[in-house]
């Protein structure tokens, strides 16, 4: 399988940017070895059909969030290679308003819920190796003041802390309410 980077479009909708960010601390964390990548997002992905057939394509119970986590997952598994890619671009432009961004990132928390769940009853993965990027809140808590001044630093801080608060809270209501696997 080959995964790409997605890019915001939207550079001027603060709330995309912030998602942008989220998706760049993702993709660091589970790509820092591009050989051996661990996560591609399904907008910008490429594998054998024959292969997404053989491994049952994408499960929609992790709708609306965990699906492409959930393939990835089951691709290594199954013995398949992934391959970032970072020439391989996709432009997203997904204009988010503040409460968009909240809904987005608590169903994020719900399909994580529901990924990490099935790990478990499977004993495919320890949720320890995924929850690891939460635990490195310095590398991402501080990024927008390296990366940005003034007043959008401030605002991207506050959507990071934002993005970790609907997160937890998606996932501990998908952990508690979310049993239909």
């Amino acid at each position: 399988m080959f995964g790409g980077r997605t890019v915001n479009a939207l550079q001027d909708v603060i709330c995309s940017a912030a998602s942008q960010r989220i998706n760049d601390i993702v993709y660091e964390f589970y790509n820092s070895d591009p050989s051996n990548a661990r996560f591609f997002a399904s907008n910008n992905m490429a594998a054998p059909a024959e292969m997404l057939r053989t491994l049952g394509g994408f499960d929609c119970k992790f709708r609306p969030a965990a699906e492409d986590r959930d393939l990835c997952e089951r691709w290594r598994l199954s013995g398949g290679r992934m391959i970032y890619v970072p020439d391989a671009v996709v432009e997203h432009s997904h204009r988010l308003t503040f409460a968009a961004f909240i809904r987005q990132h608590f169903g994020y928390g719900r399909g994580a819920a529901r990924f990490h769940r099935k790990r478990i009853r499977t004993e495919s993965s320890a949720l320890r190796e995924h929850t690891s990027l939460y635990r490195q809140w310095r590398n991402w808590l501080f990024r927008p003041w390296r990366e940005s001044k003034g007043l959008r630093a401030l605002q991207l801080q506050f959507l990071l802390v934002t993005w970790h608060a609907a997160n937890a809270a998606g996932f501990a209501y998908g952990w508690m309410w979310d049993r239909a696997d």
